[in-house]
């Protein structure tokens, strides 16, 4: 997405095409959500609670899924555990480590504008002490950042496959630490969407061209580049 040797957005390289090809399988091949489900405002949450009614097989989710399958939860399933897996996501060409994610824990920031950044900070050191993170993590349905947290028996025993998760995030690729994220992050669900909308029809390239002409209008040419 981010060069950061050239501070640059990558608008069309081997590896977006990659994924966008993955995007056109999907939906080419009628193995997608209907556009029905995947555009409304609540769709992000209905993952769980399409798989505890056996409507849905697969999802490339994040790890909050399984802990909404608890008791309790309005997607609470007690067969969950038989009945669904996890797996990561593969890297490009089964290349080392062989897992790829975003996932990566989360933390915490300190806001540019914050008056006290000193108070702040210390806030921070408090809040990043295992046992804080550990509760944060437990509550909040995160992934702790430190992957030792993640790794004790208070966080693997509070949901489903928490200790994936946290070896999972081992590998964790950032997204881009940048201002201008938005601006790409809306380029591209722009071009999946289309996809979606336009199974048929849509192609990589044009997806490559909407995610380029986007990215290019709002920040300019010279903040984007090409790979090979």
């Amino acid at each position: 997405m981010f060069d950061t040797k050239t501070g640059k957005w990558v608008v069309d390289s081997p590896g977006l095409r990659s994924a966008l090809k993955f995007y056109q399988t999907v939906y080419k091949d009628g193995l997608g959500a209907p556009t029905s489900e995947l555009f409304p405002s609540n769709a992000v949450g209905n993952p769980p609670l399409l798989f505890s009614k056996e409507k849905l097989a697969i999802a490339l989710g994040s790890n909050w899924y399984t802990s909404a399958f608890v008791p309790g939860s309005p997607a609470a399933w007690p067969q969950a555990a038989k009945e669904v897996g996890v797996a990561p996501i593969p890297t490009q060409n089964g290349q080392a480590p062989g897992i790829t994610t975003t996932l990566g824990g989360w933390a915490w920031a300190i806001s540019n504008s914050c008056p006290n950044k000193a108070a702040a900070w210390k806030f921070i050191t408090l809040g990043q002490s295992p046992t804080n993170q550990l509760n944060t993590a437990v509550w909040s349905g995160f992934v702790p950042p430190d992957t030792s947290v993640g790794n004790l028996p208070g966080f693997t025993n509070s949901s489903l496959y928490n200790l994936q998760f946290s070896q999972y995030a081992a590998h964790g690729i950032p997204l881009p630490n940048d201002t201008n994220f938005p601006v790409y992050a809306r380029a591209l669900n722009t071009a999946t969407g289309d996809f979606a909308q336009n199974p048929s029809s849509m192609t990589v390239s044009s997806a490559i061209s909407t995610i380029s002409q986007l990215v290019t209008q709002q920040l300019g040419s010279n903040s984007v580049e090409k790979l090979k």
